[in-house]
């Protein structure tokens, strides 16, 4: 890559400067890489640019000294002196501050305005600034403060787990399992490392085991991947008892037996197909009853009639309110069937039935429900007199989410656009529902609105300026005499879009061409000028601001809260952390007046 040739300024590197610091909570070195959004600059570059002279800067200094200079930033090399004590100090203070300890990235230490916790991190590793180096914050916490350190994990002990695991049922009904997460009142530790350390046998564990087996043991928990033999006189016992208390046989779907923890319908079910837990392979719970119990298999099935058919869904109606489906279950009437295999029989002509048609079908023909796959033609005439009826009934035109049609029971809305998006249901051409009803009924058409220039936003701004005797904000909803609105103004200013150029707020729009404070984007303040303002205050009220004393007269809306706000955490190009009081005291002495 070629090397920048551009001239450079002091001000503009103090810029880049101040930039990396609010991003980083760092003051850039040349060991800092690339300069945030100055394309091709690294501070490497501008260190050297400033040893030697070139691109228009002085001859003789460097990026440290530049920092030292005009922002008060130590350089490493003078930077005082570093103890264990100290640092320790200032980690207590940290944590009771903010109840954690501190890590690399919590940003500066009050106690030592210009250090951060990555530059003390830095001197513990390579032993910087009177240290022995070879170590790190987060070791030092762990070994002097007892913090949890992922790379030093303590040792596990059985009676450890059983108590968090106990704690854990006992707060959720269930035992624990390796995907259950973070153990609760355990710091850093969780299921899955337990469960691995019993697999791998780390942390003073012998190995070899599992959570699931571990709890199996001590608590007597069924573990999946150990489950007990079956026999098939066992099954047909609870089968048995299933169809006594149901008055059917028990399929895979049933759900758990009755009367014997842990055990599902579903896992005999799969035993029986596949052999296990010692049954011989290639058996079904159908199969079974077939054999043992005389019940019909799918092999001999009676046929199906029309007519019984539809009384079945007659009440099923009246039992639940709707219409059955294929995917209703079970038929009550006939606890043996079910509306699939119902379904399946009239489409492929099965036991006894012609086939070429469905369940929804029939109930279309028979009792006059409506067939979502076989819906009746549409044209733009009807959608129009539907939309009519719903603008009398609301005061306002329809849209895809408006729900049903009233005035066509069964339709909605969304099926209406969903029909003219991909042309069917006897719809011949692609539109929108916004489309259809902008050309049609002069609606407005969101997407699909006029272009809109920066002079015309300008003057809607003066307007409402002059009427309301505020500037807009994107909250202020309608713009007067249009139909627009201010959001949709500020929405198409940053995307940049109906004619606009990307990247802007209204906000930034009425700062640039109106001169309106925004608060996203203030002007930089300095500790001169806050001494200034300070001292005007002084002598026109013979005490000294506080951040509650209000607006500051003849500083474009600052207040002495924005000011005190902008001290506390060293924004707005403010060189440290400090308060408003704190700054007075130092540079006014408030108990000696001026």
């Amino acid at each position: 890559m070629a090397r920048p040739t551009r001239q450079l300024t002091i001000r503009q590197i103090l810029s880049w400067a101040e930039r990396h610091e609010r991003r980083t909570r760092c003051w850039p070195t040349t060991r800092s890489g690339g300069v945030l959004r100055a394309e091709g600059e690294t501070w490497s570059a501008i260190d050297g640019a400033l040893r030697q002279g070139f691109r228009g800067l002085p001859h003789g200094s460097t990026l440290a000294k530049l920092l030292a200079t005009h922002r008060q930033v130590r350089a490493e090399r003078r930077a005082k002196r570093l103890s264990i004590t100290r640092i320790l100090a200032w980690s207590d203070a940290h944590r009771r501050r903010t109840g954690a300890w501190p890590e690399v990235q919590s940003g500066s230490i009050p106690e030592t305005p210009g250090d951060n916790w990555k530059r003390i991190d830095n001197a513990l590793q390579l032993g910087l600034r009177g240290l022995e180096g070879g170590s790190s914050l987060t070791k030092l916490l762990a070994q002097r403060r007892g913090k949890w350190n992922r790379k030093g994990r303590p040792p596990l002990r059985y009676s450890h787990i059983l108590k968090w695991a106990d704690a854990h049922h006992e707060r959720s009904g269930q035992w624990p399992i390796a995907s259950s997460g973070a153990v609760r009142g355990a710091d850093g530790e969780t299921w899955g490392g337990i469960d691995g350390a019993l697999k791998q046998g780390v942390r003073g564990l012998p190995g070899g085991d599992s959570l699931a087996r571990f709890l199996e043991l001590r608590r007597g928990l069924r573990n999946p991947k150990h489950l007990p033999r079956l026999t098939i006189k066992q099954i047909l016992t609870w089968s048995d008892a299933h169809v006594k208390r149901e008055d059917f046989w028990p399929t895979s779907d049933a759900g758990p037996v009755h009367g014997v923890p842990g055990e599902t319908w579903l896992s005999i079910s799969k035993a029986l197909y596949k052999g296990r837990r010692g049954l011989t392979a290639g058996l079904t719970l159908a199969g079974l009853y077939s054999k043992h119990r005389g019940v019909r298999s799918g092999k001999h099935l009676p046929p199906f009639q029309k007519g019984r058919i539809l009384a079945w869904a007659d009440a099923h109606r009246k039992r639940t309110g709707a219409w059955p489906t294929g995917d209703s279950g079970l038929v009550h009437n006939a606890p043996s069937e079910t509306w699939g295999v119902i379904d399946v029989a009239l489409r492929d002509g099965l036991r006894g039935l012609p086939g070429g048609t469905s369940l929804a079908r029939l109930l279309n023909e028979k009792r006059g429900k409506r067939n979502v796959h076989d819906l009746p033609c549409l044209s733009f005439k009807k959608i129009l007199a539907w939309a009519d009826d719903h603008h009398r009934r609301f005061g306002q035109w329809p849209v895809t989410t408006s729900g049903p049609v009233h005035a066509a029971p069964g339709e909605t809305w969304s099926g209406v656009a969903s029909a003219l998006g991909t042309p069917s249901r006897g719809l011949r051409v692609s539109a929108t529902l916004a489309q259809l009803l902008a050309r049609y009924r002069g609606a407005r058409n969101t997407a699909d609105l006029l272009e809109l220039s920066i002079p015309q936003i300008l003057g809607w701004a003066d307007e409402h300026h002059e009427r309301t005797g505020d500037w807009p904000h994107p909250d202020s909803g309608p713009i007067h005499g249009t139909s627009e609105n201010w959001l949709g103004m500020h929405t198409a200013l940053m995307a940049g879009s109906r004619g606009l150029r990307c990247g802007m707020t209204l906000p930034g729009l009425l700062a640039k061409h109106r001169k309106v404070r925004n608060l996203r984007d203030l002007p930089p303040l300095s500790v001169q000028q806050i001494l200034a303002w300070a001292d005007h205050y002084y002598w026109q009220n013979k005490s000294w601001p506080q951040r509650t004393s209000g607006p500051i007269p003849g500083a474009n809306g600052e207040t002495w809260h924005s000011v005190g706000h902008a001290l506390y955490g060293a924004r707005r190009g403010l060189p440290q952390r400090t308060s408003l009081a704190k700054l007075l005291n130092k540079h006014r002495r408030p108990e000696k007046g001026l």
